[in-house]
């Protein structure tokens, strides 16, 4: 099923307009000024899902657990 709630929006955006790799939490963060609702395991969801349909790729960072 391929759900685009606002929350998915907000998630996709918020990575497209960084310009660069982002942590979940500087997605979250930037993504409650446009959707307060948003949380944690949403962002989490949301990068799975969009891992998973090819939109995103995953950045491997040292030390660093991806997303």
């Amino acid at each position: 099923m391929n759900r685009n709630t606002l929350q998915q929006r907000v998630i996709l955006d918020t990575i497209y307009e960084a310009g660069r790799p982002l942590s979940a939490a500087e997605i979250l963060e930037r993504g409650k000024e446009v959707c307060a609702s948003l949380g944690i395991a949403t962002v989490y969801r949301g990068l799975k899902r969009l891992l998973g349909e090819g939109r995103i790729a995953a950045v491997a960072i040292p030390g660093k657990i991806p997303y």
